[in-house]
């Protein structure tokens, strides 16, 4: 027997997500209300420059109270393929277009309530545009040395999921192409 849906009551609807509170039968059978925020996904694009500087932008998050160091990154509107949206939010945070592509990985970043799938990717050979932030985006352009990034993550100043998945999967592969 699967996971069966019996219900579905939506709460809220938003710009960004919905929120529903479900029933769900186990397949135990036993039958539990699991909230659930729905959300159509995101990309992130970790930007490496020619001097191997990653390209981060240092934004207010109200959910947090803090200023974070994050990927570009931004929600795929309707209709978008998620390379595309990694394209427009590279364009309209960090202000640069890439020529090299690379998807590195999927996540889930918190699939216990949420069904947001994130694409990362890999950005390289980029050149200057103008920044177009959305009207509620209060963003600063940061550049850090790749290695100083990643030492970010380990003493806490860079503390993002989808950032440390980013920078991780790039030092992966990086590492990997070095061999």
């Amino acid at each position: 027997m699967a996971y069966e849906l019996l219900s579905r009551e939506m709460i809220y609807r938003g710009r960004i997500f919905e929120l529903s509170k479900d029933q769900v039968r186990f397949q135990s059978g036993a039958t539990v209300q699991i909230d659930v925020i729905h959300h159509h996904g995101g990309a992130a694009v970790v930007a490496l420059t020619d001097k191997r500087e990653v390209v981060l932008v240092k934004q207010y998050r109200h959910a947090v109270g803090e200023f974070l160091l994050e990927l570009p990154a931004g929600k795929l509107d309707s209709g978008d393929s998620p390379n595309r949206a990694a394209i427009r939010e590279l364009e309209e945070e960090a202000g640069f277009h890439a020529s090299d592509w690379k998807l590195l990985t999927t996540a889930y970043p918190a699939p216990g309530y949420c069904g947001e799938k994130l694409y990362i990717y890999l950005a390289r050979e980029l050149t200057t545009v103008e920044r177009r932030p959305d009207f509620d985006e209060e963003l600063e352009v940061v550049y850090l040395p790749f290695e100083e990034a990643l030492d970010k993550i380990y003493s806490g100043e860079i503390c993002d999921a989808k950032t440390i998945i980013g920078l991780l999967a790039t030092n992966n592969l990086l590492r990997g192409a070095e061999k």
